[in-house]
């Protein structure tokens, strides 16, 4: 039974489709995708949700070997739920990165949080003073300085871009109320500065209080995935409704282009998503405990 398909969808895709509806593949992948010679295991803690006495504990087990470039993949299980009959997702229950970019920003002494924005500059570090670039529309006059950005009005490819045109060291992207998301991306125009996005309210504050005052953004790489090892996580799970989703910020998925990456989901010792040719994004509905597909009304 197909329940999504496509093929032209820019950077990525989520399909959402009533569950239950969790059929699991008969077999893992072809072995044409697999290394000749076992790769190194590396397990992860165990983290769980949180459970009442009389909820059990279905553990959710995720293998995943990235290819030559693991920086560029990460990947997270959230749970769904129905309002009014709609299918919706949680936050993320749990969210594993090949590689994150840890921002330190801070104005005037003050400590701000931020995150970083994909396909700007890493491994950073600029000091400049605050200024004030509006919705980032135009061109930004703020040579050698730090750009305070709104968000809303056009791309962030676009603000970072004219914040970079106009000379300036770094973009701080402010939410403007709209909704929140744990990855942020330049698409495919990467800049040569470094880009944050930080929340409403801090940039807020920084435009009534911080316009001149200096800032410091630095943007420093951590590696957690190591490219031909199979990395092993586990997490408890309620009963429920759930979603793996898998995301490649290089667009080439993680098999076959640099390597022989995979990754598989089990429950129960049922397979319930497998993959490594997916492009940017690949998300997979499963429910626990495994519902099989005589099993589906």
């Amino acid at each position: 039974m197909t329940i999504a398909e496509g093929g032209t969808f820019g950077l990525s895709e989520t399909t959402i489709f009533p569950i239950p509806f969790a059929v699991a593949p008969s077999s893992f992948p072809s072995s044409s995708h697999v290394p000749s010679s076992p790769p190194t295991v590396n397990p992860s803690l165990s983290p769980s949700l949180s459970l009442s006495p009389t909820e059990t504990c279905y553990w959710l087990e995720v293998s995943i070997m990235t290819d030559a470039y693991p920086f560029e993949t990460n990947w997270n299980v959230s749970q769904i739920f129905a309002v009014d009959g709609i299918q919706e997702m949680t936050p993320p229950i749990l969210v594993y990165c090949g590689g994150i970019v840890t921002i330190d920003f801070e104005v005037n002494g003050i400590s701000f949080s931020g995150t970083h924005i994909d396909n700007s500059a890493i491994d950073s570090h600029v000091s400049g003073v605050i200024c004030a670039c509006g919705l980032g529309i135009t061109q930004c006059n703020c040579r050698g300085k730090v750009c305070l950005i709104e968000c809303g009005g056009s791309m962030f490819d676009e603000k970072v871009s004219n914040c970079e045109l106009g000379g300036g060291l770094a973009a701080v992207i402010y939410n403007n109320g709209g909704e929140t998301h744990l990855h942020y991306t330049l698409g495919s125009k990467p800049a040569s500065i470094p880009a944050i996005f930080i929340s409403q309210t801090d940039g807020r504050y920084l435009l009534q209080n911080g316009i001149g005052k200096v800032a410091l953004v630095t943007s420093s790489p951590s590696r957690l995935l190591d490219a031909n090892i199979l990395n092993s996580h586990r997490l408890c799970l309620k009963k429920g409704q759930y979603a793996f989703n898998i995301h490649d910020r290089g667009g080439d998925g993680i098999c076959c282009y640099y390597g022989e990456g995979r990754y598989n989901v089990m429950s129960g010792g049922k397979l319930l998503a497998h993959g490594g040719e997916f492009g940017s994004n690949e998300c997979t509905m499963f429910s626990v405990p495994y519902i099989s597909s005589d099993q589906v009304p």
